[in-house]
């Protein structure tokens, strides 16, 4: 029995991070991620959500892909780990407001997915990449390169602008 040949994976990003120390609030930074992925055409999930001791640490794991045509697709892997939450009032120009404060980290592995629909062997698959779309696979790489430069920016402000 022939064995299945498994898409190509490039990795784009691996292991970023972004960590903050703030006052935030987790529900907005959920809504910003959120719509981030639905207004860039990413369909997403959240594999996992875990709570450790008394509810101040939170582990929680999101999958993020975009098809960009038939053959390939981006994928965002993210992990979550915030630590030392706990949930505080802000009061901002007067009005009393509820919000969370805590150490968030996230880590982001970025992928470009070639022959996700495992439609080629690897023979095949070689001389497609090599002299078929060579220079279409690296528009594919600038573009997942592009969307992941957006996403960690559309972070760092939310972060950067929830400090107190």
């Amino acid at each position: 029995m022939a064995r299945e040949i498994e898409p190509k994976k490039e990795k784009i990003y691996s292991g970023v991070k972004i960590k903050q120390d703030s006052i935030f609030s987790l529900e907005e930074l959920y809504k910003l991620m959120y719509r981030w992925f639905e207004t860039k055409g990413y369909s997403f999930s959240e594999t996992e959500y875990r709570k450790y001791g008394t509810g101040d640490m939170v582990e929680i794991i999101w999958g993020a892909e975009k098809e960009i045509d038939n053959y390939a697709k981006i994928t965002i892997d993210i992990t979550f780990l915030i630590t030392g939450l706990e949930k505080v009032e802000i009061e901002i120009e007067g009005a009393k407001s509820k919000s969370n404060k805590g150490t968030v980290e996230m880590k982001f592995d970025v992928n470009l997915i070639l022959d996700y629909k495992k439609k080629y062997g690897p023979l095949m698959r070689k001389i497609y990449h090599s002299f078929m779309i060579k220079t279409r696979i690296e528009d594919y790489k600038k573009k997942a390169a592009s969307d992941a430069n957006d996403f960690f920016s559309e972070i760092r402000a939310f972060l950067k602008l929830h400090q107190f």
